[in-house]
């Protein structure tokens, strides 16, 4: 996020509720996926 635009009023926050624990989930899920394609398994 570039806080100069926010201090400067050339960029609005639009806050709204959301399930945390959900998001969160998903943001790991992602990161797992990208984690397991990148790495090579050796047998």
């Amino acid at each position: 996020m570039d806080f100069r635009k926010l201090e400067s009023n050339k960029m609005k926050v639009n806050a709204s509720k959301i399930n945390l624990v959900s998001f969160v989930k998903e943001v790991v899920d992602h990161f797992k996926e990208d984690w397991t394609s990148n790495k090579k398994v050796d047998n």
